[in-house]
């Protein structure tokens, strides 16, 4: 074997060892960028989250609620039929409204998260979601009363779902 040769096929593995390397680098930065993408979307919804359980207090719903109508703000649909069907306030139905967006943005999170849970955590979130949503009757009726189209309309398919195949 001649020099020539030797070169040859050493030029032949260097190339081969650059191509894993730049797969290997795509590999890496599509993961990062998955990563940074749940990292963002975490903190979205603990910030939506956090704003919704403060308007949800009871001074700051009062307050809501006081300005909203006084501005002459319509009343949510979740918020008339809650006054209408159970005689609270709007004060105490625009506090609840609010809570029940707090435990959306928690639920919304978990539910697009499903492929990152274990079985168990899975289990539970579909378990929760279908038992709120389908189940339990303040949380059926925000639900129901705001979907569409204020909610992600994905997870929207994917809890009605839940609720269809319990039912």
């Amino acid at each position: 074997m001649n020099w020539d040769a030797i070169g040859a096929i050493g030029q032949i593995l260097g190339s081969v060892g650059v191509l894993i390397s730049i797969g290997y680098l795509a590999v890496q930065v599509g993961h990062a960028r998955d990563a940074v993408s749940r990292s963002a979307r975490q903190v979205r919804y603990d910030l939506a989250m956090r704003v919704w359980s403060a308007r949800a207090a009871p001074e700051s719903a009062r307050r809501f609620a006081k300005m909203h109508l006084a501005l002459g703000g319509r009343l949510p649909a979740f918020v008339a039929a809650a006054i209408e069907k159970t005689g609270v306030t709007e004060e105490e139905a625009f506090a609840e409204y609010f809570e029940q967006y707090a435990w959306w943005f928690t639920r919304e999170h978990n539910l697009q998260s499903l492929d990152q849970l274990s079985m168990g955590e899975r289990a539970a979130t579909e378990s929760g979601a279908r038992f709120a949503y389908g189940n339990q009757p303040v949380s059926r009726l925000w639900y129901e009363t705001v979907k569409d189209p204020i909610l992600n309309p994905e997870v929207v398919r994917r809890v009605d779902e839940l609720i269809a195949r319990s039912g």
